[in-house]
């Protein structure tokens, strides 16, 4: 490895994302053969999923496709996952549960509910609306639910 102090998963996410950690460690990430704790290698098999590196970015998300629903349910639920991580996550998965576990996460960030506020099914919508002080620190919210398709007229009042 390229700095020995990485043992952790969050030195490891750090390193990650400064570019510190060679390849193949991030691949053995990707894959999920790293000898961290199951949340710490999610955290970080969805931030590889944003790879430059293609191949390791498809097989990062490859593995977060395949973690139970249930379980990423639960983990957004019971840990502070982190904003960028929030993100990365709903472009890789989409359904409604875990979309309304992000939505509900005190980290999300006003792009990411913009994001599921134009994408979100009704009762991610409800989710959203229902966190009015979020919704009047950001306002654009309003507007992505007024472009979404699927918009409840209730959601709308």
């Amino acid at each position: 490895m390229a700095d020995a102090t990485i043992s952790t998963g969050g030195q490891l996410l750090d390193g990650i994302l400064k570019g510190k950690v060679p390849r193949q460690v991030r691949m053995f990430a990707a894959q999920g053969l790293l000898p961290v704790s199951r949340e710490d290698l999610l955290q970080l098999q969805v931030v590889l999923s944003a790879d430059p590196d293609h191949d390791l970015a498809a097989t990062a998300a490859a593995s977060v496709a395949e973690v139970p629903e249930q379980y990423l349910v639960e983990w957004l639920r019971s840990s502070r996952v982190e904003a960028l991580v929030l993100d990365l996550l709903v472009r890789i998965r989409n359904e409604e549960p875990i979309w309304m576990a992000v939505a509900r996460s005190s980290q999300v960030s006003d792009e990411t509910l913009r994001v599921l506020a134009r994408n979100g099914s009704r009762l991610v919508q409800d989710v959203i609306i229902t966190n009015q002080i979020r919704v009047m620190d950001c306002l654009e919210i309003l507007e992505d639910l007024r472009s979404n398709p699927q918009v409840d007229q209730v959601v709308l009042r």
